[in-house]
């Protein structure tokens, strides 16, 4: 059994979602298609945000550490970070789960799962979680799938020594 949808849209990262977005704010009928269990890609989940997150809290400790100078002074920082990567997911957990909510609002449908494309008009999406599979009909199909990081050919770093902007969370 195929669900029929106007616009398919593969990947749910800036370019995905914006695209799903304002097609369903034009009137389709939107199936958006992402690994992740809300859209915002890369730069949301492990890229951009959790940078800004944990720079923002680089900046706090430099400016602390600058304000002797006006005559107030700070004990020196104690980290843990546990809680500050408890605080880094958090607030990717809020931007993605707005991103989410906004989906919803639009009325585009939102699958977690890996889409293949099975012929001109068709995907099969591996649902998350060994979910089954997912036939999706469209009329017309947008692949957005994003970037990854280039390797070096013949060189082998292991990833102890070698971070890339997905491998450095982890």
């Amino acid at each position: 059994m195929s669900s029929p949808t106007s616009l398919a849209v593969i990947g749910a990262g800036p370019g995905g979602h914006a695209a799903a977005f304002l097609a369903a704010d034009l009137g389709m009928q939107v199936t958006l298609i992402d690994d992740r269990p809300n859209p915002g890609g890369v730069c949301t989940f492990v890229g951009c945000i959790p940078s800004k997150a944990l720079l923002h809290v680089a900046k706090l400790l430099g400016e602390t550490s600058h304000a002797s100078a006006w005559g107030v002074t700070f004990a020196k920082p104690a980290i843990d970070i546990d809680v500050m990567r408890g605080w880094k997911d958090g607030v990717v957990s809020r931007m993605t789960g707005g991103l989410g909510q906004l989906a919803k609002l639009r009325k585009v449908r939102f699958i977690q799962g890996r889409a293949s494309i099975v012929d001109p008009r068709t995907l099969s999406v591996a649902l998350h979680g060994g979910g089954g599979e997912e036939r999706i009909s469209f009329d017309t199909c947008i692949i957005a799938t994003g970037s990854r990081p280039a390797t070096l050919p013949n060189v082998a770093i292991g990833p102890d020594r070698l971070l890339d902007s997905t491998s450095r969370w982890k």
